[in-house]
């Protein structure tokens, strides 16, 4: 297409002139990171999942720290962890939960 000319209808509408409409998340959207607040928990999640050849399952402990310290900077709607998925994993307040995967993956090594 020539530089300044106007993209015909049917390439503003798609295929055979429909508008392509999108449907929104079910969420929402939710802010980006940008000031990194929650940046470490990320990269323990990301270096797990490396660890773990991308299995989410031993990595679930890091992803529920993620998920907690956006829902305590409010960069995403607090939730009950039920419904996030994360039910069966326990807060301890003796040990921090990323301490507890480390430990336990230690035994088993």
């Amino acid at each position: 297409m020539p530089v300044g000319s106007q993209p015909s209808p049917s390439a503003m509408f798609g295929p055979y002139g429909r508008i392509q409409q999108t449907t929104p998340p079910l969420k929402g959207s939710f802010p980006l990171d940008y000031e990194k607040e929650c940046h470490l928990q990320m990269l323990k999640y990301m270096a797990c999942l490396n660890k773990e050849k991308s299995q989410n399952g031993p990595c679930r402990i890091f992803a529920r720290d993620y998920f907690k310290c956006r829902m305590d900077k409010g960069l995403m709607d607090s939730e009950e962890w039920g419904r996030l998925g994360y039910a069966d994993i326990e807060d301890k307040n003796n040990l921090n939960n990323s301490e507890q995967i480390n430990i336990k993956n230690q035994n088993k090594e």
